[in-house]
């Protein structure tokens, strides 16, 4: 008889913790329902965006890695003291067709002095082009992957109304996983998670949606190894579109040191204004040395030399 009572213990408990497991996959998967929802609708409302923005960088004293005698990364000297890169942004997105462009950048050192750089991208169709200007000279890219998209200084805007997009959004939708609840500069927040490498573990990915905020993305955080990177985003209201990003700080870290950190502003947003199709039409000029990545070519246009 105490056996049978064990054996039917057991089984109450079993049954129990089926019934939780069944009851929590449940409430998952309706919290990831929502989650969808929201972003789907905010992002169904936005077409076209019109986006500047002033990203200034810090890179600290002494946190750049050099090449020894060995061919070993290791730490330098460099920079000499803290240095800062100032660079002006402007996006335009409508519907699939992307086109940023960065112009000059502006070096804060013992002697402040002005870099000429500016560079273009272009998304259409599957194809990113860019074209990059220095010091009177030119280059281009043609290639499929879209990584040039994925920076940091506008990551947020993909992730408010692009963040599932297969080009240019943090994540599909079935790579993601719910790692819980958090917290986030006291917003109460959805946790996802997305591990690039599941054998290894050795590149992953945590996002915190705020629930106050309509499931904006609030924090992100890269682990690869001993690098980490950490994003955060703040917004403004709306009436018509809701949350609207406002500005937004980076970090990056190795082995416990700062390596770089930025903070961002928007200076300019219009959405669902109309965009001249042309915009997005990136030529590359006489003289441009082109490495077709797609074609496994490289030329210089015009036959320059």
């Amino acid at each position: 008889m105490p056996c049978t009572k064990r054996l039917f213990g057991l089984i109450l408990c079993t049954a129990a913790v089926c019934a939780f497991g069944a009851a929590t996959a449940l409430e998952d998967a309706e919290m990831w329902d929502r989650v969808l929802e929201k972003l789907k609708e905010r992002e169904a409302k936005v077409r076209t965006v019109y986006l500047r923005l002033h990203s200034r960088t810090l890179y600290p004293k002494a946190s750049l890695f050099v090449q020894d005698s060995m061919g070993e990364f290791v730490w330098s000297d460099l920079p000499a003291e803290d240095t800062y890169v100032q660079s002006d942004f402007l996006l335009r997105i409508d519907g699939e067709r992307i086109r940023c462009d960065e112009t000059g950048q502006v070096w804060s050192a013992s002697q402040a002095r002005f870099v000429p750089s500016d560079s273009a991208v272009t998304y259409v169709d599957g194809e990113l082009r860019r074209l990059a200007r220095s010091d009177g000279h030119r280059w281009g890219l043609i290639d499929r992957a879209a990584d040039m998209l994925r920076r940091e200084e506008i990551i947020p805007v993909f992730a408010t109304w692009r963040f599932f997009d297969p080009f240019v959004g943090l994540s599909p939708p079935d790579q993601v996983r719910l790692a819980g609840r958090g917290e986030s500069d006291g917003h109460p927040c959805i946790v996802f998670e997305r591990t690039f490498d599941a054998a290894t573990d050795a590149l992953r990915e945590r996002y915190w949606l705020a629930e106050d905020q309509g499931y904006c993305l609030v924090r992100k955080q890269r682990e690869c190894g001993e690098s980490v990177s950490e994003l955060t985003i703040r917004y403004e209201t709306d009436k018509m579109f809701g949350y609207l990003p406002k500005s937004w700080d980076t970090a990056e870290m190795f082995g416990g040191k700062l390596v770089l950190s930025s903070t961002n502003t928007v200076t300019e947003l219009i959405l669902n204004q109309p965009i001249e199709r042309e915009t997005f039409d990136l030529s590359f000029p006489p003289g441009t040395l082109v490495g077709d990545h797609i074609l496994g070519t490289e030329y210089r246009v015009g036959g320059l030399s």
